[in-house]
């Protein structure tokens, strides 16, 4: 049995190794990575190495700029005819990007003026006039028009999205109490980066003035007082010369400049928000205390930053504030903080030399804090031992130069406008909600709504329960006294 099996193994064998042998190549790859063995560098070889590196660095390098020493920068005569070299000319007078349009401009620049031959051989056009432009050369210059184009096209858009620039102030309240909704479109949509800043006080003690020196940043050398302060004053964004008001042949009345709601957006994206005075004197009576209220409730709601200016102080101003905090509407607007309060900015208009002496002034501010601390307006500045009466002193000036007791007139403007807009920004809204320009007109637009019929309603109430029953009271009393007396 196992001769038999070992007898048909070596026959098979044999069959196999009978047939022809096919012949076998055995190449090696010479593309194949060699195994590195990793060299280890003792600190003297690295720094030998990296000595030999930097001198053949600084030897190349030399090379480099005798070859652009010895030949000249417009012509390259080794340079294959497909290659350009183009040298930048950075003082020339025409962009890259204009130049490389002007051949598609039609044709005009090439037909007569000549104007493409007088640029000089070093500058990129040279490169791009001398020769004719080929199909990637065309297509190159119309892909940097596209690029140039839309470039160019996205400040457009964004100019469209921009609202229209003032240039002077623009009435809120309109004709018989109406609300100016045409406004919406000068507020931006969705900048949030805004500052709303409201004025009060008497009439004639320079409100309108105080937002013409925030209107604009100017340099110290400005004329303030011949384009602000004068009688001949001509750059007023707010008008400051009264109207006279003629009385039957009378002696004529001296009217508010400012009659309504007015506001003006400066390019820092400031809000100037111009009042009517308080208590004024060409008003009715009976409306004095109503529409003082109401001006005065709608710009606690709606400011971040209030100027009260005073010029002496006025008790009816301070019943005004008292009241107006009291009886000022609330807002059902969401994210609308419930109690907002703006931050509060004495400004004593018209200072005599007296009243800016220490003394003088820690008086004033004492009284200011008495009078005006428990109405819990935020009327301080600072911290801990720095934190003081926010108050600013503003003397009656007749020229620019400075006197004994204060600085030149740009130098308080100065001080003015760090004081105000350097002021806390005290937010309206929850931090969750962006307040924007838009949804801050419509907080404005819902405080007017609400403020007139609000104080209206008040003055009814008051007027029915205490002024009508005392008239009531007298002409009843009049009526038994008269009776008594004939009995």
């Amino acid at each position: 049995m196992a001769d038999s099996r070992r007898r048909f193994r070596n026959k098979k064998r044999d069959e196999s190794c009978s047939g022809l042998l096919t012949p076998v190549t055995i190449a090696r790859r010479e593309d194949s990575t060699r195994m590195m063995q990793p060299k280890i560098l003792l600190k003297k070889d690295r720094d030998r190495e990296q000595e030999t590196w930097d001198r053949e660095r600084d030897k190349d390098r030399k090379l480099e700029r005798d070859r652009e020493a010895e030949s000249s920068p417009s012509s390259y005569p080794d340079t294959p005819p497909t290659i350009k070299t183009m040298i930048v000319n950075r003082t020339g007078e025409v962009r890259p990007a204009d130049r490389c349009q002007m051949p598609l401009a039609g044709g005009a620049l090439g037909q007569g003026s000549g104007q493409l031959s007088a640029v000089p051989s070093s500058s990129v056009c040279s490169a791009l006039v001398s020769s004719e432009p080929t199909s990637r050369d065309k297509g190159s210059c119309s892909g940097g028009a596209r690029t140039a184009g839309t470039s160019a096209g996205a400040p457009n858009a964004l100019q469209e999205h921009q609202p229209p620039r003032m240039n002077r102030p623009t009435p809120l309240i309109v004709a018989n109490g109406i609300f100016n909704a045409n406004a919406r479109k000068l507020f931006h949509k969705t900048n949030t980066d805004f500052t709303v800043i409201g004025v009060l006080g008497g009439q004639s003690s320079g409100k309108s003035t105080l937002l013409n020196l925030l209107a604009a940043e100017r340099s110290l050398d400005y004329d303030y007082y011949q384009h602000l302060f004068s009688p001949e004053a001509d750059e007023c964004i707010f008008a400051t010369r009264h109207k006279f008001k003629p009385n039957n042949g009378q002696k004529s009345i001296l009217r508010p400049r400012t009659e309504t709601l007015q506001f003006f957006i400066t390019r820092e994206r400031h809000i100037l928000l111009d009042t009517p005075p308080l208590m004024p004197v060409s008003k009715e009576s009976d409306h004095h205390d109503l529409h003082s209220l109401g001006t005065m409730a709608q710009l606690l709601s709606v400011c971040h930053i209030l100027i009260l200016v005073i010029d002496g102080l006025a008790l009816e101003q301070l019943r005004l504030i008292n009241a107006a905090l009291r009886l000022r509407p609330t807002f059902p607007c969401k994210g609308y903080v419930r109690d907002h309060l703006p931050q509060v900015v004495f400004v004593r208009t018209r200072a005599q030399r007296i009243d800016f002496e220490i003394q003088q002034r820690e008086r004033l501010d004492k009284k200011l804090a008495y009078l005006y601390g428990p109405t819990g307006l935020p009327i301080y500045r600072g911290k801990g031992d720095a934190r003081c009466l926010n108050s600013f002193l503003l003397p009656e000036v007749s020229s620019n130069k400075a006197t004994a007791f204060h600085c030149c007139l740009g130098e308080l403007v100065r001080q003015f406008r760090e004081r105000i807009l350097g002021s806390t920004r005290i937010s309206m809204c929850h931090t969750s909600t962006e307040l924007s320009e838009a949804i801050w007109f419509e907080i404005l637009a819902e405080s007017a709504r609400k403020t007139a019929p609000h104080f209206e309603k008040i003055y009814a109430e008051i007027k029915l329960r205490h002024l009508d029953t005392r008239c009531q009271w007298r002409s009843d009393n009049r009526r038994m006294f008269s009776s008594n007396a004939e009995s």
